[in-house]
């Protein structure tokens, strides 16, 4: 395994919101349980600082979860990276591109396949949303070839999905290498050459998958799909108070959208996309 893969990967799991609030909550609840150990053993300097400790990292903890749960605030980390990724669609909300497309190329984003499960749950939301997506912008361009890049288990589901709703089977092509967003450029660039083509993937994924392709010398079209805020956020409950009421999907999108800041970042310092 590339040793550099392996480290970003468990790197993540670490500044993974998710997990950086549950650190918190795990070393906040530590330093309370060891005030308690110390002042059993009538050490008071020692209590006070575990007990202050523990008290701020705990709030903390929960001061983080709830701001991040906040529609607003996960509207506007997702929509920092969305907009940038619009020129390709005007005013009305309709695709517009200067070339016609000969490869229209979609990105993977994880698959839930297993033995007898139905083919339209193979793939998870995002995945779904990319390839609906791009089969729609294929009836446009049916002389396109129609590319999924990812894992043996995502191209697969993926060829499946997009064959089922239209795509024609001898169009779709597969590209079974990839493991990461930054492999999807490496193993294309033989395929589409100097070809004009459409890059399919979520609004808040298209900024760091264009910067890789741009980094491998491609040109690729942009064509994001999957928006969550932009150009403004949707209310799915319009009875709910949006503004101050909590809810575990505004958390995952905020997760979602400081993870693809912190991969910009990465890629960046690694040089893999140049400014």
């Amino acid at each position: 395994m590339d040793i550099v893969f392996f480290i970003k990967k468990v790197i993540s799991l670490f500044i993974d919101p998710v997990a950086f609030v549950l650190g918190l909550l795990g070393w906040g609840a530590l330093f309370l349980l060891l005030a308690r150990v110390f002042q059993n053993k009538e050490k008071a300097r020692a209590v006070l600082i575990f007990r202050w400790c523990g008290r701020i990292w705990l709030v903390a903890a929960v001061l983080l979860l709830y701001l991040g749960s906040l529609g607003p605030i996960s509207g506007a980390f997702t929509r920092s990276l969305e907009k940038t990724v619009t020129e390709n669609i005007d005013e009305t909300g309709e695709y517009r591109f200067e070339k016609e497309p000969k490869f229209l190329v979609v990105l993977a984003g994880g698959s839930l396949s297993v033995q007898g499960k139905p083919t339209l749950s193979r793939l998870t939301r995002h995945a779904m949303a990319r390839v609906v997506g791009a089969v729609d912008l294929w009836k446009q361009y049916p002389d396109a070839t129609f590319v999924v890049t990812g894992h043996p288990s995502e191209t697969l589901a993926m060829q499946t999905i997009a064959i089922q709703l239209g795509v024609d089977a001898e169009k779709v092509v597969m590209e079974k290498e990839s493991r990461d967003t930054k492999d999807h450029p490496v193993f294309l660039k033989p395929i589409l050459g100097d070809a004009p083509f459409l890059l399919v993937t979520s609004a808040v994924h298209m900024p760091r998958s264009a910067g890789l392709f741009r980094g491998q010398e491609l040109d690729p079209m942009l064509a994001p799909v999957d928006f969550q805020s932009w150009p403004e956020s949707g209310l799915a409950d319009p009875y709910s108070p949006y503004h101050v009421a909590p809810k575990a999907a505004h958390f995952y999108s905020t997760a979602m959208a400081i993870h693809e800041i912190v991969g910009l970042r990465w890629a960046k310092m690694r040089g893999q996309i140049v400014e």
